[in-house]
């Protein structure tokens, strides 16, 4: 018995909290759910703040990073606390180059991203920003990069698909969020061959699907982080200037914080904007409870949570086509609808049309609210722990996803 109650002895290094974003909450969504089944849980974070979150309930079980001796202060919680499974939620860091030192711990890494996010974030920076961020030896090189990246997509930014397979291969199991992504490493560092340390298990949803679609308003909501250069909140404001005339009996909210947020607020007032409302960091449930659309004009998301969040409450989702794993989430006409990426006209046109639609929208919130049972808490942790019996060779499965 005691050796069974060790083995569900959980770290989870969450280098980036306090953020606001999707990785804590997915943390403490997991977090929380392995309490209730028994495991002891406990957490490692670059600082502790007092937020309006869930992660507040495990405020008890955390333990701050050393950032000066990151290595050091994990090691040292594994030994006091006897952990035996180590989930890094970031991939920001070397968390995994302690398995040498602690062979009977499972070192498990998650990509909360799309595979080689940096190289296409780098790709959709524009030319001229890049000749503007750099300069001398180190613009010469940022533009013979950029060439390259568009000439042989696959031969740039070979640093970095190096640091990807070292990363797999130094964990246990490496853990990304749709298949596609899974297919994107194999493709990209192993010549398409499988890897079986590489898993699939998509992120849990915390609400459960809402069976009363009651009370909708004529409301269009964002909910995330207000940062320009992934989130691209900048387009959204955009499109509403073209919708805002031609559908007077709609408003538009905005739900979240972030590093961009005065610059989104001087956007808005720059385009005139009306019927715009900025609340900040705010629980999201009840504009989920009100709202009708949902839209995300995101650059880059690996599965964003706000999607299946919006849709277990029949909140009809418009994004952009951010990857091809989109839709995953979103069936086209079905749930929701996906525009091509920053086609921000097509965007306006696909907005009002649902906007103007009223029996379109509610079947496609009925749909949504189907559609998120696959993603409930409960499915998500039965993946996980059938996880670390496979990777811990206590199941005969060998699953790949």
């Amino acid at each position: 018995m005691e050796a069974a109650m060790s083995s569900k002895r959980i770290l989870f290094v969450c280098p980036s909290y306090p953020a606001t974003g999707g990785v804590e909450a997915v943390t403490a969504e997991l977090a929380l759910a392995f309490l209730e089944r028994s495991y002891e849980v406990f957490l490692m974070v670059s600082a502790i703040r007092m937020t309006a979150s869930r992660m507040d309930d495990l405020v008890d079980r955390m333990y701050v990073l050393d950032a000066d001796k990151p290595l050091k202060s994990i090691a040292r919680c594994i030994k006091e606390q006897d952990i035996r499974i180590v989930l890094n939620q970031g991939d920001f860091s070397d968390v995994c180059l302690l398995k040498s030192a602690f062979p009977q711990v499972l070192f498990i890494t998650s990509l909360h991203a799309i595979p080689f996010w940096e190289v296409e974030t780098f790709r959709n920076t524009s030319f001229l920003q890049h000749i503007r961020n750099n300069r001398g030896l180190d613009r010469i090189k940022v533009v013979a990069r950029y060439v390259l990246s568009r000439m042989m997509p696959n031969g740039s930014h070979l640093r970095i698909r190096a640091w990807y397979r070292r990363r797999i291969e130094q964990s246990d199991a490496y853990v990304v969020l749709d298949p596609l992504y899974k297919e994107q490493l194999e493709s990209a560092l192993y010549d398409g061959q499988a890897q079986s340390a590489i898993r699939v298990i998509g992120n849990p949803l915390k609400y459960a699907a809402c069976s009363d679609l009651e009370g909708k308003a004529n409301r269009v909501l964002y909910v995330g982080r207000m940062n320009l250069p992934q989130k691209q909140v900048d387009h959204l404001l955009e499109i509403w200037a073209k919708v805002q005339e031609e559908m007077p009996d709609w408003e538009l909210d905005l739900v979240g914080d972030g590093p961009d947020v005065s610059l989104i607020r001087k956007k808005a007032f720059d385009l005139g904007l009306s019927r715009v409302h900025f609340y900040g960091m705010l629980d999201p449930e009840p504009f989920y409870q009100r709202s009708s659309i949902l839209c995300l004009t995101s650059l880059l998301e690996g599965m964003p949570l706000v999607i299946k969040e919006a849709q277990a409450f029949g909140v009809v989702p418009i994004v952009y086509e951010f990857a091809p794993s989109v839709h995953h989430l979103v069936e086209q006409d079905r749930d929701g609808r996906v525009v091509p990426l920053n086609d921000i006209q097509t965007f306006v046109r696909v907005l009002i049309a649902t906007m103007r639609d009223t029996e379109k929208r509610m079947q496609m919130a009925t749909e949504a609210v189907r559609s998120v049972q696959a993603h409930s808490t409960p499915v998500v942790l039965e993946k996980w722990i059938r996880l670390f019996e496979d990777v811990a060779g206590d199941s005969p499965e060998s699953s790949t996803a």
